[in-house]
């Protein structure tokens, strides 16, 4: 009971702040590597959805994102999708990909495919149900980009000795730990040590006074607009193929 209370009072709060930056008009994301993204009011999927409109969301991974345009993909496969700030982000940034949203739940789903419209990127992001193992090898179609956040299930995805195709593509995983101590995040990485390039960042600290559009905002409430109600521990790879088609 008090995790749903708790659940309402961070979605009334965003509401609140969002309408104190921005007003009644059309939501945009602000910063970072999808800039001027447009974004449903509220639409948000398994994540927090005002710092994706201020722009800090995922701020480790900025710098890999902003890479992404230049290598030429001809595919990306978005598994854990939500709302779809992956998906329909690098749609509209690499105009030339093809992008497969990937996401159990019903409701991310069909917020993707709204935020993929209003976008205009529909055409080109394909939002699909489960990944299975058998399915990530069908979709995996020439330079392909895996983008994965799927809460624990990328130990049991992410399988170069299943899926061959795996050694050929670009993986950005979010890493998730059970404990302090466990080591399945190593062992991950341990599976494409000899094919792949391993670039690592972990969850890190906000520095609020470094955006200037949260300067509108009492001090107070700074902080509440940059958090992404993380555990501790958190940590992403960046895994470069050198067989890469």
């Amino acid at each position: 009971m008090y995790r749903f209370i708790r659940a309402g009072v961070r979605t009334v709060r965003s509401r609140a702040l969002a309408y104190f930056l921005f007003g009644t008009g059309e939501r945009i994301v602000h910063g970072g590597p999808f800039a001027g993204l447009k974004y449903p009011t509220g639409l948000s999927a398994g994540s927090e959805w005002l710092p994706k409109l201020v722009g800090t969301y995922e701020l480790e991974l900025h710098n890999w994102v902003t890479e992404l345009p230049s290598r030429n993909y001809q595919t990306i496969i978005n598994v854990g999708s939500g709302e779809g700030y992956y998906a329909v982000g690098l749609a509209v940034t690499i105009p030339t990909v093809t992008v497969y949203a990937s996401d159990v739940n019903e409701d991310a789903r069909r917020f993707c495919r709204r935020l993929a419209e209003v976008n205009r990127v529909e055409g080109r992001v394909h939002v699909i149900g489960e990944c299975t193992i058998e399915g990530l090898g069908q979709l995996i179609q020439g330079r392909t980009l895996i983008v994965c956040d799927c809460e624990g299930c990328e130990y049991e995805l992410l399988r170069p000795d299943t899926v061959r195709q795996l050694r050929q593509c670009d993986i950005i995983v979010e890493l998730h730990r059970s404990d302090p101590d466990d080591d399945a995040p190593a062992m991950l990485l341990d599976r494409f040590k000899t094919t792949h390039r391993v670039r690592w960042e972990d969850f890190g600290q906000r520095e609020i006074d470094d955006v200037p559009l949260l300067n509108r905002l009492p001090r107070p409430f700074r902080a509440y607009a940059v958090d992404e109600n993380r555990s501790r521990g958190l940590s992403w790879a960046f895994l470069e193929s050198h067989e890469s088609p």
